[in-house]
């Protein structure tokens, strides 16, 4: 996990994992995702929570050297499958404990590049969201960055919501979740966010629980484009890729544009057909 990394490029590839709930995978799975990984070749791999089944010594192992393998930086934040369940001193005492020696003790990771500012918080902690923002929030991004905050659990909407963490929207562009199993893009709406932020929320790309779609992670490119002083438009394109007999492949794909800063007048649906997702070289 990496704090104000600076990503030299002209887009951002970002790919969001979650529940990836190693103990529990079925076989050869988690290889096919390396390979995927491989071949989309993110600037930055994000797991929002739930990377073990039971937070077990030998499940967070397991994660650590298939998330070191894939060689990439990675930010990671927990989920409640990442406290353990059983052991109740170290759930009552210290539940973050296991996690936070894989996640090298960075309490709120931070990640930036020219396009975007990501930054991971903990959505377990559920006494600790208030003041209207996200524990530990970064710091302000530039100009011409979108703001991404990467929570476990979705911040409102359906089916399941986390009312907690609704306060930290207003210093988000974009939020990215987890929890559900079951992946979706959603628009949502407070009294402090009327433009609205773009959730999207990945289904588990490795848990064989399983809700109606197959194994699943997205893959986000960013562009920024300056339109002089404090102003900017970004474009986001998401595409969700879904494992199959073959492994994992581009499937649906959606794309979004925003006015950044002071004219922020809140996500638009491109119409046009989104184009797939290809190798960087």
């Amino acid at each position: 996990m990496l704090r104000h990394h600076l990503a030299p490029s002209s887009t951002t590839r970002l790919a969001h994992l979650s529940d990836l709930h190693f103990g529990d995978q079925p076989g050869g799975l988690a290889r096919s995702l390396a390979l995927a990984l491989e071949h989309a070749a993110p600037d930055l791999v994000i797991v929002s929570g739930d990377l073990t089944q039971r937070a077990r010594p030998g499940q967070f192992l397991e994660a650590k050297a298939w998330l070191d393998a894939l060689a990439r930086p990675v930010l990671l934040v927990p989920g409640n499958h990442d406290l353990p369940l059983l052991a109740l001193w170290s759930r009552l005492l210290r539940p973050r404990r296991r996690f936070q020696q894989l996640a090298t003790m960075d309490r709120a990771p931070c990640w930036r590049s020219e396009q975007v500012l990501v930054h991971g918080a903990d959505s377990t902690r559920r006494w600790r969201w208030k003041s209207g923002r996200a524990p530990g929030w970064c710091g302000g991004a530039g100009a011409g960055q979108v703001r991404v905050l990467a929570v476990h659990h979705p911040l409102g909407g359906t089916p399941r919501p986390h009312p907690p963490a609704v306060t930290a929207m207003p210093m988000a562009d974009v939020v990215l979740a987890g929890h559900d199993h079951h992946s979706r893009v959603e628009l949502l709406r407070t009294a402090t966010t009327p433009a609205g932020v773009l959730q999207l929320v990945a289904g588990t790309a490795l848990s064989r629980r399983l809700r109606g779609e197959a194994n699943s992670f997205l893959l986000l490119d960013v562009t920024v484009n300056p339109l002089g002083g404090q102003h900017a438009t970004a474009c986001l394109q998401v595409q969700r890729w879904e494992h199959a007999d073959d492994g994992f492949a581009p499937a649906a794909a959606q794309a979004f544009s925003k006015q950044l800063g002071q004219d922020d007048t809140g996500w638009t649906a491109w119409q046009e057909p989104v184009i797939e997702c290809t190798r960087r070289d």
